[in-house]
């Protein structure tokens, strides 16, 4: 390990190389342990100037040593300082590697007095010297020093002076400094623990994964990765718990609180944590309030666990000392816990943030006036509600004293340490005001109820006396709810919290038939409705996935039957939330009980172009900030539009759509009865589209008729996010645009209710080439080679083979892997799907009953859909000839013309034409590039890298060029360049990869320009360089569009893999690491192990598959049946021992014992021992996750394990 010696020699000679490549420095070298004048010490490192003059001089020390836990300790300072001056040496330095302060040398004052400059030098910092091995921290230190040299070499000519740093900033790095080792402490006893405390383990992973949404991955990157942020965000927590107790003691009402000391004999974790239990408790005593901030839950205690911490954490309070909080003027110390608190510095210590700026806007638009009453439900770090606090102070100019604006902001959060940080962040707005409470919970907001009581406060010059206030209604409820999707909501807060989140939604608005689908941050809506007054507002920041999804048309619904919508806010892609990894918008809204007033009321669609912070200037302070902000919403809510075009309703009508734009902003205007019309259909949108339910079937009852007065819902995205060519296609196309269900039949594909049993693979040719001798291949699968034309081998879902005729059996178009163009060559297709409409009786001798019944043995005839029909195994259908539609696509846009009626899967669409005559036609008008723009906004975005899925309702739904316009010429047009494209393969749309605003991929072809000009004349534009224009910007608007898309897809690919593995964890990765930290791997014993060891037993070869217990007869002993097969066992407990084996899935040679009366005890004893076993995995899952379902999943990933011993 380099000591400092070595550290600092090092150092010198790359100073003196830098110096000598570098002329245009005025230094010449560096040297170390000069003798200090009139001291027996030494300089650990000088510099000097061109003559050989010293300039500077500093310590180095490493931050593994008390000494070099901070650089900018009392003591080295000192000791640095007295160096510095007794040499004549104008300037210091002190450097613990992983920071270095620069300091001047000739002024003797304290910390806080003096001027400074910090670097960063390593980060992440390093915990211990010997990492300098690392050729890339040595790298790191070498750019340091060339950027401190050209640095210092500006201030030591008198180019620029020393900064005079801030009071709270100088706070915030000493503090920062001091907090490093705690943390690197920390986490040391963290990986200890875990290495031999199971116990822990357990309970720290638990926490990481409810607080922090981490887990304790096998990983090691990613293990130390999360460990570390669990190890700084347990030490912010503690920190911040001391300085604001220290702060409390400025304020005179509490001045009975005891000095904050450490003193030298706290020597352990368990010392120092009784000595800071005692000082909170005594806080919480004397305030009588507080309780938020000073009592935590498990991760508290990780700061104690180190007994070597205990030293930091004492010089973490002694270097803040200097900061004397008494002494203090109330401005500074308001300075310094907004610094401590600021959204950037909680960022540091690994937590997320909502930026202020989107922040300050949502407020601008929810509160109007001072008095205004603002709660936030999920108030996480409290920016939401410290921003109202400044708008709220600005707007009564003086009128509202600190404890009434408290009063007027309520915030409440289900976890413990937002709940902290928004109190102390609300408190410290005037430490000095003699009442400081603020009104915040730690609760589940779903648990609150306008009008019960929720706050105890403590009622001045009464003792302990408390005072209960009921939750008032508000005016304004703003928050940043949490992003959790539907099916993590049962994994984070239970298995029956959704079904309280669908009653309290459904009670509050019954008509707007909120599904079990929905993301949790569609239930704040009606639950914050209850508490809003008419008239009041709601301002959430949520994921944007609701405006174009079926959960979310119910959403739509409760917002236009409850609210006028005043705006919907998005950007074009800066993050407004640093931690979500999904698009978010700004819902604005205003409770209105007045549906004519909600009908005329108009809907501000607006997208930032830009990011916000370059859009809104002003100065920074908070006068000329909220100007700016309101002078935006003013701006926005009063905008009329300079430009309007129509969009068709589904109904029929048309509605008006507007344009206008501010400076980097862009607004759409729509009346929101129009808005509502939108979305009245009498085509509902099924609940799962995306399970594998039904036949595929047309039917009447398949599009589910309904009541044209209903909302269904429509794509609100589009008004945000499509670009001007898309409406300018839809103003120039007018009633030329017609939804695609109007021509068309849209379908699932054929949903079997089993692909792996229903669509197998064919692969008698691939047997038939790996096994040319006629014997091989008959031996193997009992199928001669001459009878391969009547017979197939097919290879089901689990990678069995079986034997088929062929009559059975068709190609099947399965996912687009296999289609390489318009046309579909059914020779090219892997798939096969199974056509039996016999039932099975007249069926006898066929080998497809065979396969049928082995399905029944795997159990398949029980799953719903197949249950549902009359055969189980019947999915005929009539073939119809028309289009197929791929439900997911990326970069490829291709429509396929099914002329010979074949059947697809359901992750295809069924496109039927209701005139056949057209097929050809309309499936020309479906591969334009026009359909391309159409499709992107009305399909949903799938995952996060890009992919589109178009379903069924937005299918069916989709604006396309009604062919029926189509002139002869025109048709002639279409179908040429159409039969050209199916003679060739379709590639990628353009080179996503390519740059340049050249033509690429599919739109450099000459058959697909003329296609597209084609459809251009389709939609009335009959000037030939006009439609070359309007190709030429959507070809533009495509590239720019798929680019962008590729630029975000690699952005995800770096980081898929770590990013899934700090995330959430999936049931296999839990049954994995619960694998892998059991004691000692279960025992897998049959029942055969709990036999005597003597006892006659005979081997019965078991067929892999379901049994069933077969009674003794006249005609036939007892016995079990096994799929096809028969197997004899004379007497029924000999039976049950074989069906134990078989539900254990025991297959293969089974010892069954001679004597039946063995039977019975070997199978209770070995039911006890799988009953022990099961119980521990419950036991383990139940320690992960609160989540039902994901325990029984993770039960099930370790019975896989158990059989498998330990291998995937």
């Amino acid at each position: 390990m380099p000591n400092e010696w070595n550290i600092t020699a090092q150092s010198a000679t790359w100073i003196t190389e830098i110096c000598t490549a570098r002329p245009d420095l005025p230094f010449s070298h560096a040297t170390v342990e000069e003798t200090v004048k009139r001291s027996a010490k030494r300089h650990d490192l000088v510099l000097f100037d061109r003559n050989n003059k010293k300039v500077l001089t500093g310590e180095v020390k490493r931050p593994e040593n008390p000494d070099g836990r901070n650089p900018m300790s009392n003591a080295l300072l000192e000791d640095a300082f007295l160096k510095a001056s007794r040499s004549g040496i104008p300037y210091f330095f002190t450097w613990n590697i992983n920071r270095c302060v620069l300091f001047d040398g000739l002024k003797n004052a304290p910390l806080i007095e003096r001027d400074l400059e910090h670097f960063y030098v390593l980060q992440p910092p390093i915990k211990k010297s010997d990492e300098l091995r690392d050729g890339r921290r040595e790298a790191e230190l070498k750019k340091f020093l060339i950027r401190f040299l050209e640095r210092f070499a500006a201030i030591s000519v008198g180019r620029e002076a020393l900064p005079t740093v801030p009071l709270d900033e100088k706070f915030l790095l000493v503090w920062e400094a001091a907090l490093e080792q705690p943390v690197a402490q920390t986490l040391g006893t963290l990986y200890q623990q875990c290495s031999i405390d199971r116990e822990f383990t357990v309970k720290l992973n638990t926490w990481m994964r409810e607080k922090l949404g981490l887990i304790l991955s096998d990983d090691p990157e990613i293990r130390a990765d999360n460990l570390e942020t669990a190890a700084k965000f347990s030490c912010y927590v503690l920190a911040n718990r001391i300085i604001f107790y220290k702060a409390l003691r400025r304020n005179p009402r509490f001045k009975r609180l005891r000095v904050f000391r450490i003193s030298d004999d706290i020597t352990t974790g368990t010392g120092l944590k009784t000595l800071l239990d005692n000082y909170f408790n005594h806080a919480r005593e004397i305030t009588h309030d507080y309780e938020t901030i000073f009592v935590g839950d498990f991760g508290d205690t990780l700061p104690f666990l180190s007994d070597v911490a205990a030293d930091s954490w004492r010089d973490l309070y002694r270097q803040t000392d200097a900061f004397d909080f008494t002494q203090l003027g109330y401005e500074i110390i308001g300075q310094i816990f907004e610094r401590l608190l600021s959204p950037e510095e909680r960022h540091r210590f690994g937590q997320h943030y909502t930026r202020s700026e989107i922040v300050d806007l949502i407020n601008t638009f929810c509160i109007r006036d001072a008095d205004a009453v603002v709660y936030d439900p999920a108030c996480d770090g409290g920016t939401f509600l410290v921003r109202a606090y400044a708008r709220k102070k600005e707007l009564a100019g003086g009128t509202l004293g600190h404890q009434e604006l408290l009063s007027q902001l309520l915030g409440s959060d289900i976890s413990a340490y937002p709940a902290h940080l928004t109190t102390i962040n609300l408190a410290t707005r005037d430490l000095i005001d003699a009442a400081n409470y603020p009104f915040v919970l730690r609760a589940d907001f779903f648990d609150l109820k306008q009008g019960e009581i929720a706050f105890n406060l403590p009622l001045a010059q009464q003792g302990n006396l408390l005072e209960a206030r009921e939750f008032p209604l508000v005016d304004a409820v703003v928050g940043n709810p949490p992003y959790i999707r539907q099916e993590k909501i049962g994994e984070y807060y239970g298995s029956n919290y959704k079904t309280r989140l669908l009653q309290i939604a459904n009670n509050v608005s019954p008509d707007s038939k909120f599904t079990a689908r929905s993301d949790i941050h569609c239930f704040f809506f009606p639950h914050a409705y209850t508490f809003l007054n008419e008239g009041g507002r709601i301002g959430f920041l949520v994921s944007s996935s609701w405006l174009d999804t079926n959960y979310g048309f119910r959403l739509q619904k409760f917002l236009l039957d409850h609210f006028r919508i005043v705006a919907l806010v998005e950007s074009s892609g800066e993050p407004w939330f640093t931690g979500a990894r999904v698009t978010t918008v700004a819902v604005i809204l205003q409770r209105e009980d007045d549906a004519k007033k909600r009908s005329d009321s108009t809907v501000r669609f607006v997208w930032a172009m830009h990011n916000i912070v370059g859009l809104i200037q002003y100065a920074g302070d908070e006068p000329s900030r909220r100007t700016a902000f309101e002078a935006l919403r003013n701006a926005i809510e009063t905008m009329i539009g300079s430009e309007s075009f129509e969009m068709s309703a589904l109904s029929g009508q048309s509605v008006e759509v507007k344009q206008g734009t501010l400076e980097g902003w862009r607004v759409r205007l729509v009346r929101q009865g129009d808005l509502e019309q939108l979305g009245h259909t009498n085509i509902a949108p099924p609940d799962e589209e995306d399970s594998d339910e039904g036949n595929g079937e047309v039917t009447v009852a398949d599009l589910t008729s309904i009541s044209p007065a209903e909302y269904i819902g429509s794509k609100w995205g589009l008004f945000l996010r499509a670009p001007n060519i898309f409406f300018e296609l839809l103003k120039i196309g007018g009633s030329r645009f017609i939804q695609l269900n109007q021509l068309a039949d849209v379908k699932f594909g054929l949903k079997s209710g089993c692909d792996a049993f229903f669509f197998p693979r064919d692969v008698t040719e691939e047997a038939l080439a790996e096994h040319p001798e006629p014997q091989d291949f008959r031996t193997l699968y009992g199928l001669a080679r001459a009878d391969t034309n009547r017979l197939r081998l097919i290879e089901a879902g689990d990678g069995t083979r079986h034997v088929i005729e062929a009559e059975y059996l068709e190609p099947e178009v399965h996912s687009l892997m296999e289609i390489h163009s318009i046309a579909i060559d059914p020779t090219q297709l892997r798939r096969q799907v199974l056509l039996v409409d016999k039932p099975k009786e007249k069926l006898t001798g066929k080998r497809v009953l065979e396969y049928i019944e082995w399905g029944e043995a795997e159990g398949f005839h029980l799953r719903s859909t197949c249950a549902s029909r009359e055969l189980w195994f019947d999915v005929v259908a009539p073939r119809k000839p028309g289009l197929i539609v791929p439900k997911l696509q990326q970069y490829r846009h291709i429509v396929l013309h099914n002329s010979q009626g074949l059947r697809c899967s359901s992750a295809l669409l069924d496109v039927i034409p209701v005139n056949s005559n057209e097929t050809e036609l309309l499936g020309a008008i479906l591969n334009s590039t026009i359909v391309v723009l159409m499709k992107h906004f009305y399909a949903r975005l799938h995952g996060r890298e890009g992919s589109l899925q178009l379903d069924v309702y937005a299918c069916k739904i989709l604006p396309v060029p009604d062919p029926r316009y189509a002139s002869d010429g025109v048709k002639s047009r279409l179908i040429s360049a159409f039969e050209q494209m199916k003679m060739r393969q379709t590639g990628a749309l353009i080179d996503v990869d390519g740059s340049g605003s050249e033509l690429s991929g599919e739109l450099a072809l000459t058959d697909r320009q003329e296609l597209d000009d084609a459809t251009l004349e389709l939609l009335g534009v009959t000037d030939a360089d006009e439609r070359t224009q309007l190709r030429s910007a959507l070809y533009d608007q495509i590239t720019r569009l798929y680019r962008e898309i590729r630029r975000g897809e690699r952005s995800m690919q770096r980081h898929r893999n770590n990013s899934v593995r700090r995330t959430r964890p999936t049931a296999k990765t839990l049954a994995g690491e619960i694998w892998d930290n059991l004691d000692a791997p279960p025992a897998w014993k049959t029942p055969a192990d709990f036999l005597s060891h003597d006892e006659p037993c005979e081997c019965i070869d078991l067929p892999p598959g379901k049994v069933k217990v077969v009674q003794q007869t006249l005609f036939r002993r007892a016995g079990v049946q096994a799929g096809a097969t028969f197997l004899e066992t004379g007497d029924l407990a000999r039976a049950h021992y074989l069906k134990a084996h078989a539900s254990a899935q025991l297959w293969g040679i089974v010892k069954v014992p001679i004597r039946p009366d063995a039977c019975d005890p070997a199978i209770v004893m070995w039911r006890e021992h799988m009953q022990a076993q099961n119980a521990l995995f419950e036991a383990e899952a139940a320690a992960r996750t609160v989540d039902a379902a994901l325990q029984k999943r993770i039960v099930a990933e370790l019975w896989k394990l158990r059989r498998t011993g330990g291998q995937e």
